[in-house]
C-alpha cells in the first residue's frame, strides 16, 4: 500500500518528464478486467499510452502522449498502424485511438469511422471514451449504451 501511494504522488512527475513505464490493473462494475499502461516504450519514436483487454471494435488502443493511433479494424483489426500528432492527421483513418496523462487523469477515447472523431461520437460506428482518476484509480468508461465506473490498482512500475 505505501508503494501505491509513493507512485500515485510522483506520477504527475513521471506524466510531465516522461519517465519509468507506469501499469494499472483494472476492474469494471460490469466484471471487464483490463490494464491501462502508461508510458510504455515503442518502435514507433515515442512511449505510448494503452488501454488493453477491452473489445473495441478492432480499434488498436494506443497512442502516443496528447496524439492519436491509427488503425483499419477492417483489415487488421486491433493492430496499430501508426502514431500521430494532430486531430486532422486522424481524420482519414477508420480506427482512431486518443490518449494524453494530465497532472491528475488519464483520457482516453476510441472510435471507428472515417471523418472528425467528436462527430463520431453520434454518427461512427463505435464510440468508446475514458477518464481515469490518477490519485485514487478510479474512472469511468462512457459508450452510446451508458456509463461503467471502474476501479484500477495493483500499480508496477517498469525499470
Amino acid at each position: 500500500m505505501i508503494r501505491f501511494a509513493v507512485v500515485m504522488a510522483l506520477l504527475p512527475l513521471a506524466a510531465s518528464a516522461q519517465e519509468a513505464p507506469v501499469e494499472f490493473d483494472c476492474l469494471a462494475e460490469d466484471g471487464r478486467a483490463f490494464r491501462v499502461e502508461l508510458w510504455q516504450p515503442s518502435e514507433l519514436g515515442s512511449p505510448l499510452h494503452c488501454v488493453r483487454g477491452l473489445d473495441l471494435d478492432g480499434v488498436a488502443a494506443c497512442a502516443r502522449q496528447g496524439g492519436w493511433g491509427l488503425s483499419d479494424p477492417s483489415n487488421a483489426p486491433g493492430e496499430l498502424a501508426g502514431v500521430v500528432g494532430r486531430t486532422s492527421e486522424a481524420l482519414g483513418a477508420e480506427g482512431k485511438f486518443f490518449a494524453r496523462v494530465g497532472l491528475s487523469e488519464f483520457v482516453a477515447s476510441a472510435s471507428r469511422g472515417v471523418g472528425m472523431p467528436l462527430a463520431l461520437e453520434v454518427h461512427g460506428i463505435t464510440f468508446w471514451r475514458m477518464r481515469m482518476d490518477l490519485a485514487g484509480g478510479e474512472g469511468t468508461m462512457f459508450t452510446r449504451d451508458g456509463a461503467v465506473a471502474f476501479r484500477c490498482g495493483g500499480i508496477e512500475v517498469g525499470p
